[in-house]
């Protein structure tokens, strides 16, 4: 008897969302902080885009873990129960140390005094108030996409990528325990070249 053998096609690689580099300015830059939700909202636009963390590791940062002068950000217990450290960018510190200083000292109850990002209510941040957040922003940038914190994030190691980064310095800063998960990124600027080709090709 002859066996017939079966390959199955290997399924479409799904690429996430990514903003382009002028969709993520014009939606950090649509969050005025004129205002205390303003300056809060700004800073947690500016941390999730500069360092690429994931929704619960930006709920679950404590004060502790920004280290302002040397413009880094401790993430502990990520995924896969990891630490790492992650350095951040000059906007987000700015905006983060004002946070801090003008607008944190009157969010503050004694349940979440260690607490680095909070609802105006003084209590942690929910994943809940992070989607709000994140909404606002885009409506203000009238950007019509479906943006979450993993876009911002897709979005950074993405954008670093094209700017000449080493995928194993994106790897730790994203905290991908295989560099096969970061590999996704590759695909996503071709994806681009395919795009510029399709719209210049002279044939």
């Amino acid at each position: 008897m002859v066996k017939q053998i079966h390959q199955r096609k290997a399924k479409p690689l799904k690429l996430p969302e990514v903003l382009s580099e002028e969709e993520a300015i014009r939606i950090l830059e649509a969050t005025l902080f004129n205002t205390p939700h303003g300056l809060r909202d700004r800073a947690i636009l500016e941390i999730l885009y500069s360092t690429g963390l994931r929704r619960q590791e930006l709920i679950n940062l404590n004060q502790e873990d920004l280290l302002l002068e040397r413009q880094e950000l401790w993430i502990k217990q990520g995924k896969g129960r990891k630490d790492r450290l992650v350095p951040v960018g000059e906007y987000a510190v700015r905006f983060t140390e004002a946070y801090l200083k003008l607008v944190r000292p009157w969010m503050v109850e004694a349940v979440a005094e260690k607490t680095l990002f909070l609802t105006m209510n003084g209590q942690r941040l929910t994943p809940q108030s992070l989607k709000l957040i994140i909404t606002k922003a885009m409506k203000r940038s009238g950007i019509a996409k479906k943006v979450t914190p993993h876009t911002f994030r897709h979005s950074m190691a993405t954008h670093l990528l094209r700017n000449g980064a080493d995928l194993r310095h994106i790897q730790a800063l994203l905290g991908h325990a295989s560099l096969q998960s970061t590999e996704v990124y590759t695909h996503l600027t071709v994806e681009d070249l395919k795009k510029v080709v399709k719209r210049n090709s002279p044939h």
